[in-house]
């Protein structure tokens, strides 16, 4: 499986979005996908899709790399499909990574709101963890976790699954 950039990732998600599907998406909600992009992705394949790291900001995890692209004054507005970079080609991703982003915008874009959202972020451990010793209200930009991350939400992952198989039975 090709490696893909934590751009790169980002210019899929806003083209999933804002191109093939005709919606918008601000930054907030944006970085949560991102973000969650990574998680699922691990989840699935026991391995990180990208390196990059997130600081845990007040609202939502923060790339700076992201950030520093996408940022705008007001972190509610939409991105536009004009932030996607100029090199971005839909044909260099393979099939597997673009069912995972569309799968992403299905389960976080339309299944959450933005508010419910940032109430699952503060409620996960590694956030949580992350942000220790921070002001609730101040920018954190101590670094997410990546190992912890892997272990509580394969926890997590596991812990669903058997309240499924229950819920079965």
């Amino acid at each position: 499986m090709q490696n893909y950039s934590i751009e790169s990732i980002c210019d899929l998600l806003i083209h999933e979005i804002c191109i093939k599907r005709y919606e918008s998406i601000n930054y907030l909600k944006l970085c949560h996908l991102i973000y969650y992009a990574d998680i699922d992705y691990m989840l699935a394949n026991n391995k990180f899709l990208f390196k990059d790291k997130f600081e845990p900001w007040v609202f939502c995890p923060v790339n700076q790399k992201i950030h520093k692209k996408l940022a705008p004054a007001d972190i509610y507005a939409d991105i536009s499909r004009d932030k996607i970079s100029s090199d971005f080609n839909f044909y260099d991703y393979d099939l597997y990574i673009i069912s995972h982003i569309s799968a992403i915008v299905e389960k976080y874009h339309k299944g959450y709101s933005m508010d419910r959202l940032v109430e699952k972020m503060r409620r996960d451990y590694p956030f949580i963890l992350a942000r220790e010793g921070c002001n609730p209200i101040e920018r954190c930009s101590k670094e997410i976790n990546k190992a912890v991350c892997k272990v509580y939400y394969k926890g997590i992952d596991k812990l669903l699954i058997k309240c499924d198989m229950i819920n079965e039975g």
